[in-house]
């Protein structure tokens, strides 16, 4: 049986995709929202401020010999910038999740979307030998 070769940069991609998703339930949910919020925005910039620290800490974990680099970079960053890339992400995320919704859904999906396959069943693992 062939082993996968896990690189930092695998486990990496890993753990950031299981942290974004972990974070923007959160978001969906209400975590990040104030009482005092006056748009859904200030609760998705709490979210990506959150992100953004988690992945610094992700990035000189698993690539510690470039944290140096990194640091120096994250001091030329301005607030302006990291507010408009905050922005970006939260309209693109809306415009997707827009999309999505006005999507019209096939009968087929419907029916089909119905029923789960158990794809394990059918999967044979003779080749990995």
């Amino acid at each position: 049986m062939k082993s996968l070769i896990k690189t930092p940069e695998y486990l990496y991609s890993q753990e950031f995709d299981a942290l974004f998703h972990y974070l923007f339930n959160q978001y969906k949910h209400g975590v990040f929202g104030r009482f005092n919020d006056h748009t859904d925005f200030q609760a998705f910039s709490r979210m990506f401020q959150k992100l953004t620290k988690s992945r610094n800490d992700l990035e000189d974990k698993f690539f510690p010999e470039q944290s140096v680099e990194r640091a120096a970079d994250r001091l030329k960053v301005s607030k302006e910038d990291v507010q408009k890339g905050c922005r970006a992400s939260y309209d693109k995320l809306h415009k997707l999740a827009e999309k999505g919704r006005s999507r019209p859904v096939s009968w087929k999906t419907r029916l089909f979307g119905c029923f789960r396959r158990n794809v394990h069943d059918r999967i044979t693992y003779e080749h990995l030998d």
